[in-house]
């Protein structure tokens, strides 16, 4: 039998909202005001979540989708209802996404789920309440967990990653600078310049990272309007980009990392500890970026170039779940 919701506190409620845009001025700028000001690494929020300029911007409907079909939610305490939790799925993302306007230790983040999941369950059928959750571990293992018992469901853990930071005080003094040999470089890229590279490149990453296959179409205008932005990093072999690293959304003092790919030819070499080597000591010792976020996997090749770079001073868990009859399953 299905476990029953808990009782929480009278002045912990929650709120559905019907529209896409009165989600957006009324629901995301609690977030925007937590991660702008005090810099919270990128990544926690998803774009439209994130804009560089209050209020966050309307999130584009793709073909077929319609506000009607979003999930909605945020939770909400005391009098004036301040808004605590926020619960969000578009229609083109499997997951169900949990985030916090405020720093989730000074919540009560039980009563504040099970308003979150009282709510889902009175907008939703059943056969509709989402079966796959992420994001901060925090908030997103209570969320699928609660579902979970309610629909009489297991819990499994996909996939683990590690968001951290890289700040002046945490750049590693174990990689000294070094004069780069003759034919070699690392800099921002141009507009125009080994597209086609970067396409294939931007590609290769999802498909062997989380076995996603990206259109090229799609692959393009990421890759077109980062480099416009000056936001491509690459370094070069004999004038060809060997390994490349994109910047993403901005909070007031700092950026996040993605998309860091080397073609399989010239792995084993350090060229992307090199590169990310270089990018976090040109932005945040050179250009003054208050910090750099990433998010990674652990135990891989990945995990233990980033921690060499500096990718150390702040860290929680990201996690990936779906909702499964046996976990064997």
């Amino acid at each position: 039998m299905a476990s029953q919701p808990e009782t929480v506190p009278a002045n912990v409620t929650a709120t559905i909202y019907p529209s896409i845009i009165e989600f957006l001025s009324i629901a995301t700028e609690p977030l925007y005001q937590r991660e702008w000001p005090n810099s919270i690494p990128l990544g926690i929020y998803p774009s439209y979540l994130s804009a560089s300029t209050a209020p966050p911007r309307q999130y584009p409907l793709k073909p077929g989708e319609s506000p009607e079909t979003f999930i909605l939610i945020s939770s909400n305490e005391g009098l004036d209802h301040h808004i605590c939790l926020v619960a969000t799925k578009t229609p083109s993302y499997g997951a169900l996404s949990v985030y916090s306007a405020v720093p989730p230790e000074f919540l009560d983040i039980s009563a504040h789920i099970t308003v979150l999941v009282d709510a889902l369950f009175s907008e939703r059928d059943v056969e509709n309440i989402p079966r796959a959750y992420n994001g901060d571990s925090r908030l997103s293992l209570p969320m699928a967990n609660s579902v979970a018992a309610r629909l009489g469901l297991k819990v499994k853990i996909e996939e683990r990653y590690t968001a951290a930071v890289l700040t002046a005080e945490t750049i590693s003094p174990d990689i000294p600078r070094q004069p780069l040999p003759v034919d070699h470089d690392i800099r921002r890229m141009l507009p125009g310049e080994q597209t086609g590279r970067l396409i294939e490149m931007y590609r290769g990453m999802f498909q062997e990272t989380r076995g996603i296959i990206v259109s090229e179409e799609a692959a393009k205008g990421v890759v077109e309007k980062a480099v416009g932005r000056g936001e491509v990093w690459g370094y070069f072999v004999a004038g060809e980009v060997v390994s490349s690293a994109l910047l993403g959304r901005a909070t007031r003092t700092g950026k996040s990392v993605t998309n860091v790919f080397c073609r399989q030819e010239f792995r084993r070499r350090r060229l992307t500890q090199a590169l990310m080597d270089e990018i976090g000591r040109r932005l945040v010792l050179d250009e003054g970026l208050g910090y750099l976020g990433i998010f990674f996997l652990e135990g891989g090749t990945a995990s233990r170039i980033y921690r060499r770079t500096g990718f150390c001073g702040e860290e929680w868990g990201i996690m990936d779940f779906v909702l499964a009859v046996d976990l064997e399953g």
